[in-house]
């Protein structure tokens, strides 16, 4: 039993072994005459402390160990927490492997990390380290927002923005746990700045783009339903406000309560949050008619004069909530919005010509191809021969945002024969002879027919001819700036998608009453 002699007096190694005999002649043998016996000691497996090395970078905290076996290494266990923590977080065992890499660690945060190795003699030791994950030393912002215009209280938007720290390893790490000063005040022009705390370190970077932050209700993304609204269809009637379009002139026309340039959609932001545009007035003039151009203010417009009009929601009242058995509403604006839209251009009652289109001869009064309902959609039919000048900037595209667009049905819009007559007598114009209707088309918003503008059902008079105040729609001032006539007392005429039996011409409602 050699244990006394091993025990804590030979390191670990190889001996070599003989026993010399002797008597008390001095004589000595020496056994094994020619050769020894070999013995081990193995108590200490004697590992170094492994390497560590900070291999963080864009997109982890990362940190790396690494160790060199001992010759008869049988494995090592590894297992870390947070220096604050009572759990540990993971557990791995290595034979062969000899390195790990942790990922996915929080900035500037100290972990304790157990090392044991063991060795085939049943050795064991234990390592017990502390390290502490990368710091952070500055702050970056890069890139282009994609959006600097805000209704009060939306949150942030980070797209088109990328946030960067700089590690202490000069390896640049993005992050996203940033805040900024945006805030729910309205402002008709402030910067933003962006601002990242960790580690009870905090750094601030100014953007350079220029915020703006409307009234929360300065948009009708949503269809809000009206209650005791005196429309045309009396108190009883149903009335939705959805979108928004500028309608009453601007109490204040001074241009320094407005933003220098133009925001969204060729509006102004005013220092109320509410959009507002800006428009020279293109009166109508003529001989014939009077126009009334007084506004609600008790402004009298002036021909070629700029005025600031205030952008407001659309009012809108249901004509049947189930629009051709399809369950969804169809809406009739309460105002007349707009004009100086032609049915077609260039149209003149002197000069019709007539457009060859898809090979095709195709009048001027044919809905399909008109720029009333490019403009009302701004989209155009495959072929056709106008200026594109409404393609994608349409009222539709001004009128609602984008999330609003998507609350409008797509309807397919009956242009028949018979919807070019009134509701009660398909044969009432030509015999209900009429050559000059055209497909049905596909639209989110299109104008009434002959048929639907004499409908008992949406609350019309069935006459055509007679008068209607269901059919008297007032003008807006902004309406009144933009080429549309209203007389006194009256409404004005409005376009319907229906052409008349003849060449050229369309159906509209007159001043006030009839349809013709």
């Amino acid at each position: 039993d050699l244990s006394s002699l091993i025990e804590d007096k030979l390191s670990d190694g190889v001996y070599k072994l003989n026993f010399e005999f002797s008597d008390r002649s001095g004589k000595t043998v020496t056994y094994p005459e020619n050769s020894s016996y070999y013995f081990t000691v193995d108590n200490d497996i004697s590992m170094k402390e492994p390497t560590f090395t900070d291999t963080s970078d864009g997109s982890s905290i990362k940190m790396k160990f690494e160790w060199k076996r001992s010759k008869d290494h049988k494995k090592t266990e590894i297992r870390y927490k947070k220096n604050s923590g009572d759990q540990w977080l993971d557990s791995n065992d290595f034979t062969t492997v000899t390195f790990k890499e942790y990922d996915s660690l929080e900035l500037a945060t100290d972990y304790d990390f157990e090392i044991t190795n063991y060795d085939y003699a049943g050795n064991k030791q234990v390592l017990n380290l502390t390290k502490t994950s990368a710091d952070w030393t500055e702050f970056s912002v890069t890139g282009t927002p994609s959006k600097t215009l805000y209704l009060s209280g939306e949150d942030f938007d980070k797209t088109g923005l990328t946030a960067n720290i700089e590690l202490n390893n000069e390896k640049v790490f993005t992050v996203n746990s940033y805040t900024t000063d945006l805030g729910t005040a309205t402002s008709t022009g402030k910067t933003v700045t962006i601002s990242y705390t960790y580690g009870g370190k905090t750094k601030s970077v100014t953007l350079p783009q220029t915020y703006y932050i409307a009234a929360s209700d300065a948009l009708t993304q949503k269809p809000v339903k009206l209650t005791n609204y005196p429309g045309k269809g009396g108190t009883s009637g149903t009335y939705y406000k959805f979108g928004d379009f500028p309608q009453r002139i601007a109490v204040n026309q001074n241009e320094s309560y407005y933003t220098t340039e133009p925001i969204y959609n060729n509006w102004y932001l005013g220092n109320d949050g509410y959009f507002y545009e800006k428009c020279n007035a293109d009166i109508y003039t003529s001989t014939t008619w009077t126009p009334d151009l007084t506004c609600s203010d008790d402004t009298v417009l002036t021909n070629k004069t700029d005025y600031y009009f205030k952008v407001e929601p659309i009012i809108w009242r249901v004509l049947t909530s189930n629009y051709n058995n399809s369950n969804k509403y169809l809406l009739l604006s309460e105002n007349a919005l707009t004009g100086n839209i032609k049915y077609y251009d260039p149209y003149t009652y002197a000069c019709p010509t007539r457009r060859t289109i898809n090979n095709e001869s195709v009048e001027l009064n044919n809905y399909m191809y008109s720029q009333i309902r490019a403009y009302l959609n701004g989209k155009y039919e495959n072929g056709d021969t106008q200026e594109k000048k409404y393609a994608d900037n349409g009222f539709l595209q001004n009128a609602f945002t984008t999330s609003a667009q998507n609350l409008i049905a797509d309807t397919t819009v009956d242009n028949s024969q018979r919807s070019t007559n009134p509701d009660n007598n398909a044969n009432y114009f030509n015999n209900g002879v009429n050559s000059f209707y055209c497909d049905n088309t596909n639209d989110k918003i299109f104008l009434l027919s002959m048929q639907e503008v004499t409908k008992s059902d949406y609350g019309f008079n069935q006459d055509c001819t007679a008068s209607d105040s269901s059919r008297v729609y007032p003008v807006t001032d902004y309406a009144k700036a933009h080429y549309t006539l209203q007389l006194t007392d009256k409404g004005c005429g409005w376009y319907l998608r229906s052409p008349y039996w003849k060449p050229n011409t369309y159906r509209n409602s007159d001043y006030g009453d009839a349809v013709w």
